[in-house]
């Protein structure tokens, strides 16, 4: 590289360090001489300090004030109590009829409850579990004697 040759083509290596001592030497003395190179050289330094200060965050604000003013926004948009009248009567005649239910159903007989007369209600039911469901060892023995058959 000759004097004459502007250096605009290394001036990133020379920023970062990566030419040569001899190298160094010979833009150092083109700089000292070039005007226009001198100029893209403090451009190309402007231009990542620039990106060095974008690339830092910006101090982190703290969320819950802002989350806690928004919510005091919407308190203040509701007026009045937070039920009406009606739904007052309509949750309140829902807990009536709850509570009729519940009374009533529990004043049923229990399944094999005895009876007035002291004999014993048997309610029959299909265990189908038993009946109609094979069983885990009943689908692992199937399983087994099929790999058995195929395997022969």
């Amino acid at each position: 590289m000759n004097d004459t040759t502007h250096v605009t083509g290394r001036l990133q290596a020379y920023l970062d360090g990566e030419v040569t001592g001899a190298e160094r030497e010979t833009i150092d003395r083109h700089l000292d001489r070039c005007e226009s190179c001198r100029a893209e050289l403090s451009a190309l330094r402007g231009l990542w300090q620039a990106v060095d200060a974008a690339a830092e965050p910006a101090p982190a604000s703290p969320i819950w004030p802002a989350v806690d003013d928004a919510l005091a926004r919407r308190r203040g948009r509701i007026q009045g109590p937070p039920w009406t009248w009606p739904q007052r009567g309509l949750a309140a005649a829902s807990l009536a009829a709850g509570l009729v239910l519940g009374v009533g159903l529990s004043t049923l007989p229990e399944r094999g409850a005895s009876g007035a007369d002291g004999t014993v209600n048997v309610i029959e039911t299909d265990d189908y579990l038993q009946d109609g469901l094979p069983t885990l060892d009943d689908l692992w023995l199937e399983v087994g004697a099929a790999n058995e058959d195929a395997e022969s």
